[in-house]
């Protein structure tokens, strides 16, 4: 009779390996997670969900550290789950399942620093930019960023790309933290970085790409230099903040353009740069006037007159324009030389007309250009 070799018994997936590991500690966890009121089928669907996600973590990562990622990672999911957090349309379940198993790197190194950047900033930033998209491009700089606080750094630097246009100045300044210093990353490194987080082609050097986008904010590789841009705003019905018609009526002077808008007899901001925008409702002291309203030549100010002709020729309408402010634009001590900033000239000018509830973002060429004399 022959012999009956005995096979070695199929290999846990690593989550359950994990999680039999350290059985008592998970389920002190787990039940007070339950204790704090986490519904019982929402947990373990949850519990189930996450083992599935983070399977290939798991097999790239050290036991010692896989242990770590798991006991982490149950913490946060019965806390999600007891704030009623946890759920299809969830920021922080999309960054827990879709990103977190694509940060090797930071989950093997700090699994408590990468949720608090990855699971939390998802929750904060989800309204105003593409979430995969900053997901993608936070995954793909993983391996070059070799410390928490490059982490943080390459996660706003990677919310601006991704359209949070109200962090421009933090994550230029998170950029250039990036780049080559004391206590920076190497030079091949930081380089390798900056273009997985900007999204950048192998043969663009991405300091060049920030060095112009800080002198011009509408900058950027692909991106024309002049015409129709974009268009901001619209009616509340159909997703956008108002229901009367807009006026354009000047522009503060920020790093990054913002311009004052009235509509509904309240005063607005428009922030706006090449990657993203946001419309909020300006905040005025009490007694606060709020901005002059547009003249009634239909353009403000004699410094748009002479491209009233360059916003025609770029929209796709003809109306009436009730109001045309360029960009009061103060590019702060970073900037770059002039000769960079005379490379990437235009002037962004936002429009309002008589009949749309939307704005119109125009890019017309700087004075030197139209000129052609440089800049001063």
């Amino acid at each position: 009779m022959a012999a009956v070799t005995a096979s070695a018994p199929p290999a846990l997936p690593a989550w359950e390996e994990r999680l039999a590991a350290q059985r008592g500690t998970l389920n002190g966890i787990v039940s007070a997670a339950r204790s704090a009121g986490a519904p019982v089928d929402v947990l373990w669907t949850a519990m189930r969900e996450v083992g599935s996600a983070l399977e290939p973590l798991l097999r790239v990562v050290s036991p010692a550290q896989g242990d770590v990622v798991c006991r982490v990672v149950t913490e946060l999911v019965g806390d999600l789950v007891v704030r009623r957090a946890w759920h299809g349309r969830s920021a922080e379940r999309w960054a827990v399942l879709s990103l977190l198993p694509h940060l090797p790197c930071a989950m093997g190194r700090s699994p408590r620093t990468a949720i608090e950047v990855v699971v939390q900033g998802a929750g904060r930033i989800s309204r105003e930019t593409d979430l995969v998209a900053w997901g993608a491009r936070l995954a793909a700089a993983d391996a070059f960023l070799a410390d928490d606080d490059a982490l943080r750094a390459g996660a706003a630097v990677a919310a601006w790309r991704s359209g949070l246009v109200r962090v421009r100045s933090s994550a230029l300044t998170a950029a250039r933290g990036l780049d080559p210093a004391p206590g920076g990353l190497p030079d091949g490194r930081a380089t390798s970085a900056l273009r997985a987080l900007l999204d950048l082609p192998t043969d663009v050097d991405p300091r060049a790409v920030l060095a112009a986008n800080v002198a011009a904010p509408f900058a950027w590789p692909g991106v024309p230099r002049q015409g129709a841009f974009a268009t901001y705003g619209g009616y509340r019905a159909f997703g956008g903040p108002w229901t009367g018609l807009p006026v354009v009526v000047g522009a503060l002077g920020s790093p990054t353009p913002t311009w004052r808008v009235l509509a509904d007899g309240i005063a607005w901001v428009v922030i706006a740069d090449v990657h993203g925008h946001v419309v909020l409702r300006e905040h005025t002291g009490p007694g606060e006037p709020p901005p002059v309203p547009a003249d009634s030549s239909g353009v403000v100010g004699d410094t748009v007159r002479d491209i009233a002709g360059e916003i025609a020729q770029a929209v796709a309408w003809e109306d009436v324009v009730t109001g045309a402010v360029p960009a009061a634009h103060q590019p702060g001590p970073a900037a770059p030389t002039t000769s960079a900033a005379r490379q990437h000239a235009a002037r962004p000018v936002l429009v309002s007309r008589a009949t749309s509830c939307r704005l119109d973002l125009v890019l017309v060429p700087s004075v030197g250009e139209r000129t052609g004399h440089e800049l001063s």
